[in-house]
């Protein structure tokens, strides 16, 4: 019996992908995705610039380090302030090394508290798709990688609300908007995430949604 489940829902996966070659966006999706792009993302969180976490502005005018940080939890943390919604941010942590302790952050009971839930893969849909199909919803999507060195920076982006087919969706990962080494306003995981992956393992990215709904 538990055998022919299994073939089930396997057997529905496949027909449910096939029926479905792309995952569209909903109105609250499209609301998200003009909510983030009007952030300017390429143009604030730059690396190397000392910057005010909630705006991204630089804090002083053409002071740049070569060797400087960049800012993709500063960002992220903004962008879910503005929504109402609580991720870790200044001042309960520093902004050096903050990526790395949102995602320690997201697996615990506060987090939980706070709306979050991590995202698994089910028999049904990857964990590519279900992030996806979150964000395209108009839910406040986080993908996140944990440095396994935790003295060097992980990174952290939202998954953009974005009209995804599904075999790109499967090879490059959802699209994200980020600051970071690179600022994007719209990359695919695989290319925002390139410079924290060894050995192509994107495993190493956890997704995270949150169960509330934004603020206007």
């Amino acid at each position: 019996m538990k055998f022919h489940c299994l073939l089930f829902l396997f057997i529905l996966s496949a027909f449910l992908l096939k029926a479905q070659d792309s995952l569209y966006v909903s109105a609250k999706g499209e609301k998200l995705s003009a909510f983030y792009l009007s952030l300017d993302v390429e143009h604030l969180w730059l690396r190397g610039y000392p910057i005010d976490w909630e705006t991204g502005k630089p804090r002083k005018e053409n002071v740049y380090y070569e060797k400087g940080h960049s800012h993709c939890s500063a960002f992220v943390a903004s962008a879910c302030k503005r929504l109402g919604i609580y991720i870790l941010r200044p001042p309960a942590h520093i902004a050096k090394l903050l990526a790395n302790a949102q995602f320690d952050w997201l697996t615990t009971g506060y987090a939980i508290k706070d709306g979050w839930q991590m995202i698994s893969d089910s028999s049904l849909f990857s964990e590519y798709y279900t992030a996806q199909q979150y964000a395209n919803e108009g839910k406040v999507v986080v993908a996140v990688y944990k440095n396994p060195d935790y003295s060097k920076p992980g990174h952290i982006a939202m998954v953009l609300p974005y009209k995804l087919g599904i075999k790109e969706l499967n090879n490059q990962g959802p699209e994200i908007i980020q600051a970071g080494k690179e600022n994007y306003h719209s990359a695919p995981l695989v290319i925002g995430f390139k410079n924290h992956l060894k050995n192509n393992n994107e495993k190493d990215i956890k997704f995270f949604y949150n169960k509330n709904q934004p603020a206007d």
